[in-house]
């Protein structure tokens, strides 16, 4: 990607610490700031997520292409950028170990791609974290498309099973956060497996405000 293309990428600069839900351009003074309306008045589980771009224009388009034509060329632009942001927050603790936010197996099976699983071995191998796997129950809920936040929670809640206790700090790896549903869910999940730190590794962040 050349110089000029990487400057006008949709990045997402300002985002709340905890979903990385855009606020705009005001500038925060206070720790408070840092977080959107959602995030204050209802604490996720998440303690932080990294959503370095917004699925928009070019980005909406390397997704797409990736997890919907498994092209991994446009894989690994995506994997290229989000390793550029993390390198660039050097206030940003390495977990412990990556997690792949688990697809459902039809749904993968007819892209012909386990997309998070991908992403999640391309960011291990390129940081040296080890991985572990988590996965849904046979069954368990509906598509999630074109539901609101609240129903794709209720859609989702027990739907993750995660084998054997966690180490402290977990990354949860995806290619794009919309409402933030499935990742709460599994970071709950993560949780009650023993982890006290679950953070959000995201390709790109869709506003939902």
């Amino acid at each position: 990607m050349c110089q000029d293309c990487h400057h006008h990428l949709p990045w997402n600069h300002h985002a709340c610490r905890r979903c990385a839900e855009p606020l705009g351009q005001r500038h925060p003074t206070s720790a408070a700031a840092e977080l959107c309306g959602r995030c204050v008045a209802r604490p996720p589980a998440l303690t932080s997520c990294h959503a370095p771009l917004l699925y928009h224009a070019e980005v909406a388009r390397l997704v797409h292409r990736f997890k919907f034509h498994a092209d991994c060329h446009a894989g690994h632009m995506l994997v290229a950028l989000f390793a550029e942001h993390l390198l660039d927050d050097s206030a940003g603790d390495r977990p412990d170990v990556l997690l792949a936010v688990p697809a459902d197996g039809v749904r993968a099976r007819q892209r012909g791609l386990e997309h998070a699983e991908w992403l999640t071995c391309q960011l291990a191998g390129y940081l040296a974290l080890p991985v572990m796997v988590a996965r849904r129950r046979l069954g368990a809920g509906q598509a999630q498309r074109g539901l609101s936040r609240s129903a794709r929670l209720r859609n989702l809640r027990g739907s993750f099973v995660i084998d054997g206790p966690l180490p402290p700090h977990v990354a949860l790896v995806d290619d794009v956060m919309t409402t933030g549903a499935t990742i709460e869910q599994l970071a709950r999940c993560c949780k009650q497996a023993g982890a006290r730190r679950v953070d959000a590794w995201v390709m790109a962040r869709t506003p939902v405000c």
